[in-house]
């Protein structure tokens, strides 16, 4: 195979790696701004608990009757026995008997006053609660309702996207089925490297010595080029020297993503506002989608990918 047609075979590959790459970016994009805007969020309904007073400090008639009961009945055992002093200490005894009792009677009241309190303030704050779950339910309603248009787009924005991104990629992968380049060498960084080869004269052929692949592993081993993807997006400045072929491609590939996405925001603030619902609401996505970016961008890619299988087809 000529040197002029593996160059046309890279640069084919090339421009579907790179949009891979930027639909990849614009999918994460429109992933991150629908997770900002949630279903509905689940309220826990409050429920009613009877409060119960385990234990009640009644203060000084808990303090006079709990003196005074068992005084009474010592007293009356002491009369008992000491039989010359019975009667001063049965009248003591029924003294502190009856100031016992009223006592006792009032630590009652007030044990029921206290449980009566309690009961009250845990209607009031069961009320309040229950008062604030439905103030919360009915805004999230309101929510939902609002952001609806919004997220409609956004929906059929992203499944759009999706479904260009997985004909891209089937596209792509028939290109690399040719055989043309060696398995170790598909992906986006390395096919950049060996285009840049062939572009700049560098390199006329893939095998031996002098060829592309002996070149690529020379200089990812002496580190010269960063080969994994994700590092490169890190370090991207760093490889404007070496491998400038694939720092252009990120480069127009995130001015792409750039222009895609601030469309999206656009035609997304143009849903505000909007109280369409169901058929109508799912037109009014339709019709702004004919005329989006994202949909002019979609059929571009379409067509480029036809136009490279049949160029493909026909000349490998």
């Amino acid at each position: 195979m000529t040197a002029a047609a593996i160059k046309e075979y890279l640069g084919m590959v090339v421009e579907l790696e790179k949009e891979v790459y930027t639909q990849n970016g614009v999918i994460a994009s429109l992933e991150y701004k629908l997770s900002t805007l949630p279903g509905y969020r689940q309220y826990t309904k409050p429920v009613y608990d009877k409060v119960t007073l385990s234990h009640y400090d009644g203060g000084t008639a808990d303090m006079v009757a709990f003196m005074c009961l068992p005084g009474a009945v010592l007293l009356f055992v002491l009369g008992l026995i000491l039989q010359f002093f019975r009667e001063f200490f049965w009248e003591i005894a029924a003294f502190a008997l009856i100031v016992g009792l009223i006592a006792l009677a009032i630590s009652m009241v007030n044990a029921a006053d206290a449980q009566h309190g309690a009961d009250v303030q845990s209607k009031k704050n069961y009320d309040n609660a229950v008062k604030a779950y439905n103030e919360a339910v009915k805004l999230e309603k309101l929510r939902v309702q609002r952001e609806l248009p919004r997220k409609t787009l956004l929906q059929e924005q992203l499944k759009e996207m999706k479904d260009a991104n997985r004909k891209t990629k089937a596209t792509l992968e028939k290109l690399y089925e040719k055989n043309i380049i060696h398995k170790n060498y598909w992906g986006f960084v390395p096919i950049c490297s060996l285009y840049g080869y062939f572009d700049t004269g560098v390199c006329t052929q893939l095998e031996g010595h002098e060829g592309a692949y002996n070149k690529y592993d020379m200089e990812s081993r002496l580190d010269r080029i960063i080969v994994k993807l994700d590092e490169v997006i890190r370090h991207l400045e760093e490889i404007k020297e070496n491998q400038w072929m694939l720092y252009d491609a990120i480069q127009e590939s995130n001015q792409k993503i750039d222009k895609v996405i601030r469309n999206c925001n656009q035609l997304s603030n143009k849903m505000d506002g909007i109280q369409a619902q169901g058929a109508e609401l799912n037109a009014r996505v339709a019709q702004l989608q004919t005329t989006s970016d994202l949909n002019l961008y979609v059929n571009t890619c379409a067509k480029r990918e036809l136009e490279y299988m049949n160029r493909a087809n026909r000349i490998f």
